[in-house]
């Protein structure tokens, strides 16, 4: 695929021309995980921020869709790790929605806002039995003694929903 994309490039194909969901190519290449047509666009100048008809950058698509290769390349580019979509969810929100730890925290040394990573996600993570989400998320100082609105604490949570690796 990188070959296709670098002789378009070089045959003057629009960089960031948009699909009826105003998605460029450097965004669907981050989604599908092609890194080297992603790289290939970045150093054609393709524009590492833009949006899809959703808010959507190629960065949060990737962290959404778990594609570590592309998220370090749109980060090594400079794309902003703090954008938020139409939802006003971030790349971080994304990737640890999904339980792509590995990009969590790639995005957290990085220096994305992680002031989001609050308790709620501890609770959501840990009732739902997420146990790498758990961990990344002790592990970037999340308070584990936080209460939901009915005074359950991440560990009830999962030891309520018979979670035996989370509360391990």
């Amino acid at each position: 695929h990188e070959s296709c994309a670098r002789a378009l490039l070089e045959a003057g194909a629009d960089k960031d021309a948009k699909n009826n969901e105003g998605k460029a190519a450097l965004i669907l290449a981050s989604q599908n995980g092609h890194e080297s047509c992603v790289r290939a666009l970045l150093e054609a100048g393709a524009d590492k921020d833009a949006k899809d008809d959703k808010y959507r950058t190629a960065l949060i698509l990737a962290s959404e869709k778990g594609h570590e290769s592309c998220v370090l390349a749109l980060l090594e580019a400079g794309a902003d790790k703090d954008a938020k979509d139409d939802d006003g969810r971030t790349a971080l929100m994304k990737a640890s929605d999904n339980g792509h730890a590995a990009i969590v925290q790639i995005l957290v040394d990085a220096g994305a806002d992680r002031s989001y990573l609050t308790d709620k996600e501890l609770l959501k993570a840990a009732g739902s039995g997420d146990k790498s989400c758990v961990r990344d998320l002790l592990q970037i100082g999340v308070d584990i003694e936080v209460k939901n609105d009915t005074d359950r604490t991440a560990l009830i949570l999962a030891s309520e929903n018979g979670h035996e690796s989370c509360v391990r």
